[in-house]
């Protein structure tokens, strides 16, 4: 049996304040506009990642359900590491300045341990689960190398119609991390509040999208709150995102595959850096505006 070991991505964690300042990436992406759409309702959304804070305001009465895979001491709503509680808060806190989405039913999914690593298996389980529990987007800010095991659960998943949505990785020019290479999921690069990529974003001809990743403010286990900057931060963010766009498409009968959701992503992103798909950005950066406009019908795939 493969137990390759996966972890989080290095994280740089900030500043703890104990009301939420607004987050910088919520006026300049535009969230309200798509939340007018469609505030996420009728999707749940699962988070694999450390656990989460169940008691923690802007979560409690957002989690619908959560299940350990690590056989860690405190269970999935025992978060440790810090990790998941802020990933959670990002993708649905109750505090609109915090979460993208107020109306999606979250799911906590522990596949990493209080230390920030996991086995393949643990995290395969954890996707496996999610699919079996309906959710129609999957976020993880997590990566490592090459795992059939990881492949096969996201295969899985992406050929159930779920949109899996990972972090590239903070290595630099060390290139995208696993499963963020897979075609079946849909792998985000970290960029400022100046739309430049982070110094520690990781490059490479695999990226999907780009989304805010720096000083990003959200929940702290215990209460209160924490800026931390990574492609963790900007996976949920754009994990969030992507949940109030099945919202709005299914509201049009329009929904999509991991193909499809590239190809829109290609071609209604803003182009950042070079001129077009390149390796620090990918094509660029999603606003909710333009991915909200003009769903049907949807784009054709196009080849990475």
């Amino acid at each position: 049996m493969n137990t390759m070991d996966y972890r989080l991505p290095p994280v740089f964690r900030g500043s703890n304040y104990a009301a939420a300042p607004g987050s910088w990436a919520m006026p300049l992406w535009n969230v309200a506009a798509l939340r007018a759409v469609a505030d996420g309702t009728g999707i749940k959304t699962a988070v694999l990642d450390t656990g989460g804070d169940i008691r923690h305001p802007d979560l409690a009465n957002r989690i619908v359900k959560s299940k350990d895979f690590t056989g860690s001491r405190g269970g999935p709503n025992d978060d440790r590491n810090q990790h998941g509680t802020h990933c959670l808060g990002t993708v649905g806190a109750a505090n609109p300045d915090i979460g993208v989405s107020q109306g999606c039913d979250l799911y906590c999914g522990k596949v990493l341990g209080d230390s920030g690593s996991g086995a393949d298996s643990s995290i395969a389980g954890g996707i496996d689960w999610a699919a079996a529990e309906g959710c129609e987007v999957i976020s993880m800010s997590l990566g490592g190398g090459y795992s059939p095991t990881i492949e096969a659960a996201c295969n899985r998943a992406s050929a159930a119609g779920i949109w899996v949505i990972v972090a590239a990785g903070n290595s630099g020019s060390g290139g995208v991390d696993y499963p963020g290479q897979l075609r079946s999921c849909i792998s985000v690069a970290a960029i400022d509040r100046t739309f430049r990529v982070a110094n520690f974003s990781s490059r490479g001809d695999k990226l999907d999208c780009s989304g805010p990743g720096v000083d990003i403010i959200s929940c702290k286990p215990g209460g209160g709150y924490q800026s931390m900057s990574g492609t963790s931060m900007a996976t949920p963010f754009i994990a969030g995102l992507m949940t109030l766009l099945r919202a709005a498409m299914k509201k049009q009968n329009a929904l999509i595959g991991t193909e499809e959701l590239r190809a829109l992503l290609g071609s209604r992103t803003v182009d950042l850096g070079t001129a077009g798909d390149d390796n620090d950005y990918g094509p660029g950066w999603c606003s909710p505006l333009m991915l909200a406009i003009g769903l049907t019908p949807p784009p054709a795939p196009i080849a990475i």
